[in-house]
C-alpha cells in the first residue's frame, strides 16, 4: 500500500457534473420520462422543482418526482427508463 501512496497524485470519484457537463442531459431525460407519463406542459413552479434536483442520486430524483408529481410506475422502472434516455443522448 505505502508503494501506491506515493504514487497517486489525485482521485477522481465524481466525474458526472464535475469533470464533464452532464446536468442538462439528466434535467431533459427527466421532462422526457415526465412527458412519458402524460406530463408534457410543466408549470413554473414544476420546472422550478426540477432545479432543485441537480446534484442528487439518481434514486433521490427518481423517488422525489415519483412522489411530487404521483407517477404509478416503480422506482426501478423509472430509474431503468431515465438510463435507457441518457444512453441514447450519450450516445
Amino acid at each position: 500500500m505505502e508503494r501506491i501512496k506515493g504514487k497517486i497524485k489525485a482521485i477522481i470519484f465524481d466525474m458526472d457534473g464535475t469533470i464533464i457537463n452532464t446536468e442538462h442531459i439528466w434535467r431533459q431525460v427527466t421532462i422526457d420520462v415526465l412527458t412519458h407519463h402524460g406530463l408534457d406542459k410543466l408549470t413554473k413552479d414544476q420546472h422550478a422543482f426540477l432545479e432543485t434536483l441537480a446534484g442528487r442520486s439518481m434514486y433521490d430524483v427518481v423517488k422525489a418526482i415519483k412522489e411530487y408529481f404521483n407517477l404509478d410506475s416503480t422506482h426501478e422502472m423509472i430509474i431503468a427508463h431515465k438510463i435507457d434516455l441518457a444512453n441514447k443522448q450519450f450516445a
